[in-house]
């Protein structure tokens, strides 16, 4: 399929652009139809879809209609942004390579030897904490789940009176502190991070930049991709960016802490489940 065929819609004509909108919003059923099928269902002329087809590079209906929908979800995007009243396949390519850019770029920003850092501070600790607020606390609460399954007791404070009484509490030999500041500019945030910098508790802050107020008073920074747009999809572009590194500290420190971890999740079973059940699922 010629790609600067479907991204330039002034190739078609108007007659095929209204057949273009039909087809990108029924390429399941297209697949069962005929050339007269799809004509009266889109509401146009044969000779229009066999014009269609063929300056989007195929040679006959049948290659067409058997390889449209898997083409049109190849299409690669430079802009991810979302355009008015814009074709539902087009936002889900958009979306799978917007994931695919951020992870690329959040991973080239990475210093492994300061994910090492932090997993040598971890080991030293029993308890992994998160301040955050609004939509950060679901990403807290996901890493959370995994936390403890390595073994880690792991909590979620997002209250602002939480946040202060813990940062004025805590044992900073016992604890390891996420924080998520997509700014790095919130006023409580930096009331925290000053109570845990007194206080000498080891945190780690992932946000866009590593020159940022709540930065300046934490142990260490770690960056994360986004854009100050919502039109290009900024604030997924961050969520996406800190799962990923978030994704990667957990997956090491349960590389690091291999047997523990799988022991842990076996005895969580054990205790959910119940004995018997749990030997039912360990056999399969």
């Amino acid at each position: 399929m010629k790609e600067d065929a479907v991204k330039d819609a002034d190739r078609f004509s108007k007659s095929e652009k209204k057949l273009h909108r039909y087809i990108c919003s029924h390429l399941d059923e297209i697949r069962h139809m005929t050339i007269r099928e799809l004509a009266g269902k889109a509401e146009t002329y044969p000779n229009t879809v066999v014009r269609y087809y063929k300056k989007l590079g195929y040679e006959g209906f049948t290659e067409f209609k058997s390889s449209i929908q898997n083409d049109l979800k190849e299409l690669s995007y430079d802009d991810f942004t979302i355009h008015d009243s814009e074709q539902v396949i087009h936002t889900v390519n958009k979306i799978e390579a917007l994931y695919q850019n951020v992870i690329k770029e959040t991973k080239q920003k990475l210093s492994v030897s300061h994910i090492q850092k932090i997993l040598k501070e971890m080991n030293q600790r029993k308890y992994v904490d998160f301040i955050v607020y609004d939509a950060n606390e679901a990403l807290a609460e996901y890493a959370s789940h995994y936390f403890f399954s390595t073994g880690k007791i792991c909590n979620v404070y997002t209250s602002v009176d939480e946040q202060i009484y813990f940062a004025m509490n805590a044992e900073p030999e016992e604890h390891l502190v996420f924080m998520i500041s997509r700014s790095g500019a919130s006023k409580r945030m930096v009331k925290v991070a000053k109570i845990m910098n007194v206080r000498g508790i080891f945190t780690v802050l992932f946000s866009q930049s590593k020159k940022t107020v709540v930065s300046s008073y934490c142990t260490e920074t770690v960056t994360a991709s986004y854009v100050h747009s919502f039109k290009k999809l900024g604030d997924c572009m961050f969520y996406t960016s800190v799962k990923y590194l978030l994704d990667c500290i957990i997956g090491s420190y349960y590389a690091s802490n291999y047997d523990e971890t799988l022991e842990n999740v076996e005895d969580y079973r054990k205790e959910y489940l119940g004995a018997e059940t749990s030997k039912k699922n360990k056999k399969r």
